[in-house]
């Protein structure tokens, strides 16, 4: 386990709040301070038959879709990478954003009764009157050799007891808040991790198993903007529409004047109307 520095995680507070079958099939890390979780977990050495994860206190050089930069304090977001081998295409693999947003969801919403949504493809937000505010998101990256994919790694990032910062690269004004804006109390990370732990792997060996058909109706119940206006931003021109859920590659639907069109997470930004 990677050494930690006065950090507020707790490997047995993690491990001992999971269900065994989950607890012993996973190698977990903890470290007060890393470049990015998603990078560092590359040099750790990978267990037969485990998911290897790590979390951290604090990233310096946080990153997400796009090569968006995120800047937050120490100790106030959850930063957490989750490293698997792969044995599938890259086919295979489309949707798997979408069940990681929904794994977040179902953690943060399993430790109070609240309402945390989705925005596709995988931000996860709370809605206020007429508005949306992020709360976290998701960054899957893949290791490849010769063309083939060798690890899975995904990147959770999550808001905290404090709100992040976007970098200047951030094309878009992006509203944001944090969990404990949200619960109106501060939350321990360490109850926060083992849930998003104990949803994300229970829903990744589904998703290997079944595909992401069996996650549609869940995806329906988080999307926060299902049978609503939005518009979508793809190649540089604007669409607009009705979002009517997403596809079995995890494209999102879009009904625009009545023709049915998909839009797929490479190049397009959702914006509600």
């Amino acid at each position: 386990m990677l050494k930690s520095k006065a950090s507020l995680l707790k490997y047995n507070d993690i491990i001992n709040n999971l269900p065994k079958n989950i607890a012993n099939r996973i190698d977990l890390h903890l470290a007060s301070t890393v470049t990015s979780t998603n990078d560092v977990i590359q040099a750790i050495p990978l267990i037969d038959k485990t998911k290897t994860i790590l979390c951290a206190d604090y990233q310096t050089q946080a990153r997400g879709r796009r090569g968006r930069s995120w800047h937050n304090k120490s100790g106030a977001s959850i930063c957490m990478s989750i490293r698997m081998r792969a044995n599938n295409t890259i086919q295979e693999l489309y949707g798997l954003n979408i069940i990681i947003a929904i794994s977040i969801v179902q953690a943060i919403n399993s430790i109070q009764e609240t309402e945390v949504q989705l925005k596709w493809p995988n931000d996860i937000i709370m809605l206020q009157q007429d508005d949306y505010y992020k709360i976290g998101g998701v960054l899957i990256e893949l290791v490849t050799s010769s063309k083939t994919i060798q690890d899975i790694i995904i990147g959770v990032g999550i808001n905290n007891t404090d709100v992040g910062q976007p970098s200047s690269n951030t094309q878009q004004a992006v509203k944001i808040a944090s969990l404990q804006s949200l619960y109106k109390t501060s939350i321990d990370p360490n109850l926060i991790i083992s849930k998003l732990i104990r949803y994300i792997s229970s829903n990744v060996d589904t998703f290997f198993a079944s595909g992401l058909p069996s996650f549609m109706e869940l995806w329906k119940k988080f999307d926060a903007f299902y049978n609503k206006q939005v518009s979508v931003i793809a190649e540089e021109k604007i669409f607009s529409g009705t979002a009517i859920g997403i596809n079995n590659k995890g494209g999102i639907i879009v009904n625009i004047k009545g023709e049915i069109q998909n839009f797929y997470v490479a190049d397009v930004s959702l914006r509600p109307l």
